[in-house]
């Protein structure tokens, strides 16, 4: 049942509950973070009376009034307010005491006197204020299944005996409460409405934004506005509202909230009605309507349609101003504010094709949009203060500004209005938490002010940390470097952005745990020391420990402690006299194409084209210039192409990088296994094949000729492991040397293959290569010159610095080196130049697969297929491992499908050989090529020499001999032909990828964050984000889809193989039309078919999830779900005791019995310790014809409080722990129920678990 189905039903029933909704933007193209109103009105035709709250401080006397309201009515209401801007704000508020809300409210069991005479017919003269509706002494029965005659009965038996008397008892609860409060409440609140000219008319938080703005426009601009702001929406107060726009000269309707297919959103169809009621009185000369005035037509104000904040968009005063300053200018469609549609120009050309294109096939889009581009004026009233705190993670500077804005509140009273960010991009612009504080009423200024202080919590991470920033305004960094060195780091563009706007700075050095009450205490520091705030430090350092009150003795002393050492550590930096030599940060701007780009660049301008979205969107997220971003049909879709993560640069986000010494490595491949991001490329490559790409890539085909003596060379030196070479360069210098003078060549020849050498050393010289017992030295001892080098490279692009290299790598091979822009500028040159060279050959992929220095997954992924089946780039947090989980998962899936695709495009491709044969056959057999006497008279018969058509001829000597099966024919080459676009789709593809060889289907939670995050999409498969939570429904449909699809290709190849043995049962094969099933394929075409894996967290095994999830378990499509465990164990923020429905936190599921359960379902547990457990896992899952569930260990640092390189040992210590022990269940093994699970891979499973030493050192975080 939806939560639409329990709203009608809770109104059928007359249940007196009160549902309180923030609102919040439902999935369309896209989910979305920010505020919307479309469930607000969906919501609001279930029959439940809605109260919508501009402010948190209505929230609660509404709430109170709500109350009243659903006890006395018995029909159930519903609060709404705004996302951001009131429900997650911090704001003033005057909660009710004890006492008034008794008063107001009562007792639920108190009898009352019956408040209708439909009550008292049901009732009787008194009723309990809330009515036991199943009551043991008074049993009856609800909801019970009624015919249509009855049913309508009692739908209708509503209006008069229930919603008639609603109006009334709101009306004297929203009267009762504000005489008690002293507060007004109203159902519409009217500003300056009564002389106005143009009234705005608005629901919810921009109601206090659109007053600010008209007191701004009658003190500055002359103009007359005044607001309506609709308190309540249902019942809706047509009648008043009809009293208050009459005789306007023209009324704007804003909402949140857009109906493209309608003729007027939702809000402005209300205030239509209400004025064609008291037109209709006007017409008729009576009071048809009663209670709405009666208005002529010449009264009726212009309406215009304003569609504002969709998605969490900005509402910006300067654009407010200006809509009302061109309401009459603009065309007659609604006007959607905030954006522009008719840029006329961009500084990057293909966006600007994109709109001159536009332009030209939708000329009047120029006045669908409003966005000003004045300066926002500075709406706060005097000696107003706002603060803007610039976070990158959870980690540094969460709640900070709900603090900050509390403790300045509790000092100095005051009101407070407040903005959470919500959209967050950890590896580049972060997110920005506000507050604005004034001492005298603060009207909500909008989303765009003027900021006076901005707290930078990593700043040299952030890209954009003086946006808003007044001029003169004061930075607050947090920084535990010295002032000079400090200074220095920071980017050359902040650096002039800070002197430009002549910026007061400030530093505090902070140190975890306590980093963030530090932080605070140096936020009021800067505050005193800048005379914003003008108190004695005595009495901010009391108030504070006021504030601790509730905390233990020991943490309140901690905790003053820290913030009184923030409050004093914090200083002024005089940076004019400071010098600034160039930074350690890489330049933002640029424009160069990546890697994916200049890979994939076939698809032209079509949705899914990489190259176009790269130019459009890509290079305009990379540079920070989202500005200049417009509405265009591609936005509308919200479709990402694949790999468009590799547009980011996450060089900036870093102050170091590995480095990586080739003398000490082994070749284990822990450290390419390990890296969540994929940044790290390895290639193993014959000495012969480096040589050659050396020369592929310079064209240097003058060293051909000494190729293979040089690679020969190259083996002979590298067998003697007293000689250490770090670099490619270095190793090919000393082989030619010795080399050079034995070469039978001419002078000539000598010099052009110096030359030649000496380009190819220039390109690859660089490259780090190694010596490793598995690649080289044993094949070298086996056989001379089969041995082969090792390379590891780094993405300067990709890489988060987390660190997890470096911990797994044990003879230290690789470290972390500071950040230098020389160092990044190499490492991005040698990333190129890996992307060059040839992939690791498939034999050694094997022999390392089975040498016990590699095993099998470091073996998979040196193949780069697999190696960059998940890309970096995108927003998942340092150490990932839910990250880690899903690329190795991608990395098996790849490597176990690869060859199965391969041989099914060789199959294509030689059955469709053999069809082409069979055509000529049969067009050669039709000429009588025997009978060569008539073959003559027919060439006799054609009049003229030269060139002649074919058909000349066999217009001459067709008979009946010449004979064709035209049917079988024309069945041949049509096959042939759908055979040939099945080859190029499955090889090549619009994308040059070919056919993926899995789908995606991802459930809401933490993995969407980052795996399905508006530009980034790491993946280059199809991908389907669920954000509602029916990922099992809608995972079943993508399958059956994938399915019919690879299905016509394997029935295609089936009629070819009838076309070429049985034609006459090819013949009566094409006249079915019925396509197959999953059930009609063999074993072998199954595994043809490209699996779907559905990927979620732990929520996915809850609630409505479960239920989904089991049902496809039950099933028998070949459905992979992979579950990531992070394993909270009940501790996350939504379990905490006393958190709402605490109580309520779902179970846990034991997989175990969930495998006895679901008996024909592959399922398995397993975990980032046992790579070679998750690589066998992940095979048989995939392998396994039915449904398979696999349950992964993924650690989270951030949520879970370790160090970013410590995701793989927190795995294993929950392994070894039994916190998360491994196991599998394989419908298909021998035996029944329990004994079909194995507990292979456990370490020490014969042990007893008594030790108590044993059990704390792997419970405990290191």
């Amino acid at each position: 049942m939806s939560s639409q189905d329990l709203l009608v039903t809770a109104v059928g029933r007359h249940v007196p509950l009160v549902v309180h909704l923030s609102n919040r933007t439902l999935a369309a193209h896209a989910g979305a973070l920010g505020s919307g109103h479309i469930a607000y009105h969906i919501s609001a035709d279930s029959g439940f009376f809605v109260l919508h709250a501009s402010t948190v401080q209505e929230a609660v006397d509404l709430s109170l009034v709500a109350r009243r309201v659903a006890e006395l009515s018995l029909i159930p209401g519903l609060v709404a307010m705004d996302g951001e801007q009131t429900a997650l704000a911090a704001q003033e508020v005057h909660l009710p005491s004890p006492e008034l809300v008794q008063q107001f409210l009562g007792q639920p069991d108190e009898q009352i006197a019956a408040p209708t005479p439909a009550q008292k017919l049901l009732f009787g003269e008194t009723r309990r204020r809330i009515p036991r509706w199943h009551d043991p002494d008074r049993p009856v029965m609800h909801g019970a299944l009624q015919g249509p005659e009855s049913w309508s009965l009692g739908a209708v038996a509503k209006h008069p005996y229930f919603t008639h008397h609603l109006s009334a008892i709101l009306e004297e609860s929203l009267a009762l409460l504000s005489s008690q409060t002293g507060r007004p409440l109203a159902q519409v609140s009217n500003y300056q409405t009564d002389n106005a000219q143009i009234v705005l008319v608005a629901q919810g938080a921009a109601v206090e934004t659109l007053e600010a703005v008209a007191t701004y426009l009658r003190q500055k601009r002359k103009l007359k506005v005044g607001v309506l702001g609709i308190h309540c929406f249902r019942p809706f107060p047509s009648a008043e509202i009809a009293k208050h726009l009459k005789n306007k000269r023209i009324v704007a309707v804003l909402e949140r909230a857009d109906t493209p297919l309608a003729v007027d959103p939702p809000l402005m169809r209300q205030v239509r009605a209400a004025l064609g009621r008291a037109l209709e009185n006007a017409r008729l000369k009576a009071e048809i309507h009663p209670g709405y005035p009666l208005i002529k037509d010449k009264q009726v104000p212009r309406f215009r349609s304003v569609v504002y904040g969709t998605g969490g968009q900005p509402l910006r005063a300067t654009d407010l101003i200006a809509l009302c300053e061109n309401l009459e200018e603009k065309g007659q469609g609604r006007i959607f504010l905030g954006f522009e549609f008719d840029r006329a120009s961009s500084i990057y050309p293909k966006r600007q094709v994109l709109l001159d294109n536009l332009r030209r096939a939708y000329p009047n889009i120029s006045g669908l949009g409003l966005r000003s581009q004045q300066a926002t004026p500075d709406l706060r009233p005097a000696g107003a203060l706002t603060v803007a705190i610039h976070n990158l993670s959870d980690q540094t500077g969460k709640g900070l500004n709900v603090e900050a804005a509390v403790f300045l509140h509790r000092l100095i009273g005051g009101w407070i209005r407040s903005r959470p960010g919500l959209f967050r991009e950890p590896w580049v612009s972060g997110w920005v938490d506000r507050f604005t504080y004034a001492p005298t009423a603060l009207r909500d200024p909008g989303d765009d002010l003027p900021i006076d202080l901005a707290v930078l919590t990593a700043p040299q991470r952030l890209t954009q940390p003086l946006a808003g920033l007044r001029k003169g305004g004061i930075l607050l960094a947090v920084s535990t470097l010295d002032d000079d060195t400090f200074w220095q780091s920071l980017s050359p563009a902040l650096r002039e952005d800070i002197q430009s706007k002549q910026a007061i700075l400030y530093r505090v050095p902070t140190t975890a745990p306590n980093s963030q009450t530090m932080t605070l205490g140096a936020l009021f520091g800067t505050l005193l020391d800048t005379g914003l705030l003008d108190l004695k430090v005595r009495r901010v350092l009391n108030g504070y420990e006021d504030s601790l009150h509730n905390l233990p003795e020991t943490e309140r002393v901690a905790q003053l402690s820290h913030f009184k050492a923030g409050l004093e550590a914090v200083k002024p930096l005089d940076y004019k006299n400071m010098p600034a030599p160039q930074s350690n940060l890489p330049a933002i701007w640029n424009d160069e194409a990546p890697m994916a780009v200049r890979h994939l660049g076939h698809s032209g301008d079509a949705y899914d084209s990489l190259p176009r979205f790269w130019d459009q969107v890509g290079v305009l997220y990379r540079n920070g210039e989202t500005a200049e971003m417009t509405p265009d049909p591609y936005m509308a879709t919200g479709i990402i192409p694949p790999l468009t993560s590799t547009f980011r640069d996450l060089s900036g986000a870093r102050e170091m990088l590995p480095a990586f010494d080739p003398n000490t490595c082994t070749g284990c491949g822990q450290c390419w296994t390990r890296c969540p991001d994929s940044a790290i490329g390895s290639v193993v490559i014959k000495p012969s094949a480096l040589i050659e790409s050396g020369i592929r890539l310079t064209s240097a085909d003058s060293l051909r000729m000494a190729a293979s003596k040089l690679a020969t060379r190259l083996h002979s030196l590298g067998r003697n492991p007293e000689i250490s070479y770090n670099t490619a360069g270095e190793f090919i210098q000393d082989a030619f040397a010795a080399l050079k003078d034995k070469l039978p060549l001419s002078g000539e020849r000598k010099v052009a293959v110096s030359e030649a050498l000496e380009s190819v050393i220039q390109k690859i010289g660089e490259l780090p290569l190694a010596r490793t017992d598995t690649f080289f030295y044993e094949q070298e001892r086996y056989q001379h010159e089969t041995g082969e080098f090792l390379s590891l490279v780094i993405n300067p692009d990709a890489c988060k610095a987390c660190g997890l290299c470096i911990t797994a790598c044990e003879p230290g091979s690789l470290s972390a080196v500071p950040q230098t822009i020389p160092r990044v500028e190499q490492t991005r040159s040698l990333w190129r130049l890996w992307e060059q060279l040839p992939d690791t050959p498939g034999k050694s992929i094997e022999r390392a697969s089975e040498h016990p220095q590699v095993g099998p997954m470091p073996a998979i992924l040196l193949s780069r297929y697999c190696q960059l089946a998940l890309a970096g780039g995108d927003n998942a947090e340092a150490g990932s491992g839910e990250k880690a989980a899903v690329r190795l998962a991608l990395a098996v899936t790849e490597f176990q499908r690869q060859p199965l695709i391969n041989d099914f495009i060789e199959d294509i491709a030689e059955v469709r050989e053999k069809l082409m044969k069979s055509i000529r056959d049969t067009l050669t057999n039709a000429l009588p090529t025997d009978d060569i006497e008539q073959l003559g008279k027919g060439l006799d018969a054609i009049k003229h020499g030269g060139q002649t058509p074919l058909a000349a001829l066999t217009e001459q000597v067709e008979g009946a001999e010449g004979l064709i099966d035209a049917a079988r024919l024309r069945r041949l080459v049509k096959t042939t032909k759908a055979l040939g676009e099945l080859h190029w789709q499955l090889s090549e593809g619009g994308h040059g990828l070919g056919r993926s060889r899995l789908s995606l289907a991802i459930a809401p939670g933490t993995l969407s964050g980052w795996a399905g995050s508006w530009p980034d999409n790491p993946f280059q498969v199809p991908v389907a984000v669920d954000m509602i939570g029916d990922t099992a429904q809608l995972a079943g449909g993508l399958l059956e889809g994938q399915l019919r699809q690879a299905t016509e290709g394997i029935a295609l190849l089936r009629q070819a193989r009838l076309e070429l043995d049985k034609p006459e049962e090819a013949a009566r094969a094409a006249q079915v039309s019925e396509p197959l099933n999953w059930h009609d394929l063999s074993l072998e075409e199954q595994g043809l078919c490209p699996p779907l894996l559905l990927l979620g967290n732990d929520e996915v095994l809850s609630g409505k999830g479960f239920s989904g999830l089991t049902r496809l378990l039950g099933g028998k499509l070949p459905i992979k779900m992979m579950v990531l465990a992070d394993l909270d164990m009940n501790l996350g923020t939504a379990n905490v005791a006393g958190t709402p429905m605490a109580a309520a936190g779902e179970a846990q599921i034991d997989f175990a019995l969930l495998a006895l359960s679901q008996r024909n379902a592959y399922i398995v547990q397993t975990s980032l310790a046992d790579t070679t457990h998750f690589l066998d896992s992940l095979k048989a899952a995939f392998q396994f014809a039915g449904p398979a569930l696999i349950y992964v260990h993924a650690p989270s640092p951030e949520r879970h409080g370790f160090a970013s390189d410590q995701s793989f040992r927190q795995a294993k210590r929950a392994v070894k722990a039994r916190v998360f022990p491994l196991f599998r269940y394989n419908p298909m093994d021998k035996g029944v129920f329990g004994s079909r699970i194995s507990l292979e891979g456990n370490p020490e499973p014969e042990e007893t678990w008594s030790d108590e030493v044993r059990v704390v050192s792997l419970c405990t975080t290191p």
